[in-house]
């Protein structure tokens, strides 16, 4: 290999990262052979023109993966070894199916039969406030969770992010106040300021949103409404106390505020308090975000939203003039589903598998963790808000995807949360957490001693 042909560019990722990819790289490609002897790190500085400290670095990554070993007196050598047949995925982010308990024999069975039965009428355009039948399924399915609602009043919509969406173009005009917790979904605040809103975010305590600084501000500016993720908020995990919620509806009446609650899996609760606002909206402050892609179809998108009656015809006008309607096919196969009333013991299995992983990985966060991370101890969720001590989820990111490893890092809720990550457990397999958490203490040690 020619040392010289490495390319490293200077204001990107952290240039002992690059290098270390690039040495990686060409040792999995055979470009290195086994027992070739890597430059020394005075050698390699000069000719790439970087610090001795960045080649010491990037060989530190090569050792510890297993691809350079040190003999004294004598330099580096590459140490071979084919990590692609090795490495199993290990996905903490949560964004695929549970896949311990998913349905798939049910939902494909479901797809199939709505074909049969509806034949053409599958691939017609809906109304653009959804397919009657599914709406006649959501009014059973919510009354289940208490949520008392009527079919004229659900609107089918292609997924949590467009419900946002639209919700932002029926209620925010230029300058608007808008408020959210902090932290939160970055994907509802691209939505807001692409109304030119103004974000106003209030801290979160162990049990919901801090209620002093949220009228504190209120009472400086009234906003438009109030986003909330009252279960298994994201990024942290905390989920709101049933006192919270009420104290929150009164909030929401004596300033006449609207309340996003994006419900975030209140079916999957861990804990008892599995209420949401909606249910206990007496005064038609709720604005109720309900997708189903997280725990059904996370590629096919659909969703509904439930408002407050008076503003149900302009959300219907905004979601016409958006897509026209929401795929039939995917409305269609998910009503059958639900009709077969199978869905409820989907949760509860799903609910059992969620409950293994997260006693396993608070398990060893606790205990192998203790000393190099803090991180918020929700008992209610599959997320976990985590804090390092120096460095950036980011690179870290960067180290543990090359052993299989996937994180999502805190900047992607925020700069100002560059050296945090969160870990989502829904979707890796239980048999699998352990070994990924070995390998991401290796890489947050790894950062500690650079």
């Amino acid at each position: 290999m020619d040392f010289n042909s490495i390319t490293i560019t200077k204001g990107s990722e952290p240039i002992y990262i690059q290098l270390f990819n690039s040495l990686r790289q060409s040792i999995l490609m055979n470009e290195l052979l086994e027992g070739t002897k890597l430059p020394p790190i005075r050698e390699l500085s000069k000719t790439l023109k970087i610090n001795n400290i960045t080649v010491i670095n990037a060989y530190k990554l090569l050792e510890r993966e297993g691809l350079l070993e040190k003999k004294i007196g004598s330099g580096s050598y590459v140490k071979c070894r084919n990590l692609r047949k090795e490495i199993t995925k290990m996905d903490f982010t949560g964004r695929d199916s549970n896949i311990d308990s998913f349905p798939l024999e049910e939902i494909n069975d479901s797809i199939m039969q709505t074909l049969k039965n509806d034949g053409l009428d599958t691939f017609k355009y809906e109304e653009s406030q959804g397919f009657s039948g599914l709406q006649n399924s959501l009014v059973n399915y919510f009354d289940y969770y208490n949520i008392e609602t009527r079919k004229e009043y659900i609107q089918i919509v292609s997924g949590g992010q467009q419900a946002l969406d639209i919700i932002s173009k029926a209620l925010i005009d230029f300058g608007d106040t808008v408020i959210t917790e902090t932290p939160t979904y970055q994907g509802a605040i691209n939505s807001f300021t692409s109304r030119e809103a103004r974000i106003v975010n209030i801290s979160l305590e162990q049990d919901g949103i801090d209620l002093w600084e949220l009228e504190t501000k209120i009472q400086v500016r009234k906003p438009s409404f109030l986003y909330i993720m009252p279960f298994n908020q994201k990024p942290t995990g905390i989920t709101y106390s049933r006192n919270k919620k009420i104290n929150l509806l009164k909030l929401a009446s004596k300033y006449n505020f609207y309340i996003i609650e994006d419900d975030l899996g209140s079916e999957l609760s861990l804990g008892e308090n599995s209420e949401t606002l909606k249910s206990l909206d007496d005064n038609d402050r709720v604005i109720y975000i309900k997708s189903f892609s997280p725990l059904f179809m996370p590629g096919l998108r659909l969703g509904c939203i439930i408002p407050p009656e008076s503003l149900f015809l302009k959300i219907q006008n905004i979601k016409e003039t958006t897509d026209i309607a929401t795929p039939g096919l995917i409305q269609r196969g998910f009503t059958h589903y639900l009709n077969k009333n199978r869905w409820k013991e989907y949760y509860q299995l799903t609910s059992l598998n969620i409950r293994k992983k997260r006693e396993k990985t608070r398990d060893i966060l606790l205990g192998d963790f203790k000393n190099i991370v803090t991180f918020i101890d929700s008992s209610q969720s599959h997320i976990f808000w985590i804090k390092l001590q120096k460095g950036s989820g980011k690179t870290l990111n960067e180290l543990t995807k090359k052993m299989g490893v996937e994180i999502i890092p805190g900047e992607t809720m925020g700069k100002e949360y560059s050296n945090y990550f969160m870990l989502n457990i829904k979707s890796i397999p239980l048999e699998n957490i352990e070994a990924g958490l070995k390998i991401l203490k290796e890489s947050i040690e790894t950062i500690y001693s650079i």
